[in-house]
């Protein structure tokens, strides 16, 4: 039986690499989530720029941290 569920790639779909943040990057987010678990959208822009991440990096890693 097929695993219920699941969601299958299709064969060859290319794949962003992961991202591997810097320690820098890491105390810095980790410093603003003991803050404020949520960041609003002009926080997220200014660590956007302050860590030379996408917003889409510094929301999913506040996504993937809570």
């Amino acid at each position: 039986p097929k695993p219920v569920g699941r969601r299958h790639r299709r064969p060859g779909a290319d794949r962003k690499p992961r991202q591997a943040y810097s320690v820098k990057q890491l105390e810095q987010l980790e410093s603003e989530f003991k803050v404020d678990k949520y960041l609003s959208v002009n926080k997220r822009m200014e660590l956007s720029k302050s860590l030379s991440l996408t917003e889409v990096q510094i929301k999913t890693w506040f996504q993937n941290r809570r």
